[in-house]
């Protein structure tokens, strides 16, 4: 089985580098610069106006796709993982996700 995560966290809740690191870890994968973190982030906008930093972040055997959006004095994270196979094939669901996202 897969996991879906929304959290909200106050202020920049440690910022974009330092929570993807954190999901980099849980897979077992070495930490990032912001260099390289930056050349891998995708920014996704939305119909409704919001813009997402995204992650692909594959391991061995388990995956995690991420996403943060910033909001005034909030950051909201969005995170799929699962087994590789799984998150590849939701993918597309997990994107369309984010889609549905509003703000006020």
């Amino acid at each position: 089985p897969g996991d879906v995560s929304v959290v909200m966290l106050a202020g920049s809740a440690g910022g974009w580098l330092d929570n993807v690191n954190r999901w980099r870890g849980q897979l077992g994968l070495p930490a990032q610069t912001s260099a390289q973190l930056t050349r891998e982030t995708q920014l996704v906008k939305t119909a409704a106006g919001c813009e997402f930093s995204v992650v692909d972040l594959p391991g061995d055997t388990e995956h995690i796709l991420g996403a943060m959006l910033t909001r005034a004095d909030e950051s909201w994270f969005f995170k799929l993982r699962g087994p590789t196979a799984l998150v590849a094939r939701e993918q597309p669901a997990f994107l369309a996700f984010l889609q549905t996202v509003r703000t006020p």
